[in-house]
């Protein structure tokens, strides 16, 4: 009867194994529309964030919008939604499938990450992570600001808050503040 026992045990811990092994990331499609839908509902713009599991910088990122001073700024004005992409071999299986179809869509793909995307709830994008060299445009080609922490990349990722959201100039200073903390050189 022991011998029975371990057996069904064993089935069932082998079973459960192929269970958890065979569930699939949520795609894309599933991930942005679930956002703009709760956006829409909540009357908020969708912030997406492109990431991998080995990048310190999309850390780093997702950490600062959390920073207690500055958190009720990005949920009062976002949805926030992460998609992974740029997996090393190993972790394939965390990218969300067709999102880098979509980081290439929107002109990221070659940019490096993190690399985000604010649309609003109508799913139109309003701004991106790429600004042109010595230039705050709402859009434009130019390097990914990732996660500013630099100057000219704070104030590039401020001037994109502050024309898609309602964030007050006090608060943009804190956003600020938080972001430039990322900068090892803080000049």
């Amino acid at each position: 009867m022991k011998g029975l026992s371990f057996l069904v045990l064993f089935f069932l811990i082998i079973s459960t194994q192929e269970v958890n092994a065979q569930e699939k990331v949520a795609n894309a499609i599933d991930i942005f529309d679930a956002a703009l839908e709760k956006a829409n509902h909540e009357n908020k713009l969708v912030f997406i964030m492109f990431e991998a599991s080995w990048c310190g910088w999309c850390k780093r990122m997702d950490k600062s919008m959390k920073v207690d001073s500055v958190k009720d700024y990005f949920s009062r004005n976002f949805v926030v939604a992460h998609m992974v992409v740029h997996e090393s071999q190993k972790n394939k299986n965390l990218e969300n499938p067709g999102a880098l179809e979509m980081l290439e869509k929107y002109g990221g793909a070659q940019s490096g990450i993190p690399n985000w995307l604010i649309f609003n709830s109508k799913g139109e994008l309003l701004a991106d992570s790429r600004m042109p060299k010595d230039t705050y445009v709402l859009k434009g080609e130019g390097n990914n600001l990732g996660c500013p922490a630099s100057k000219e990349e704070v104030a590039g990722f401020l001037y994109k808050l502050k024309h898609t959201t309602d964030l007050t100039a006090a608060e943009l200073e804190e956003i600020r503040a938080v972001f430039r903390l990322n900068d090892p050189t803080n000049k």
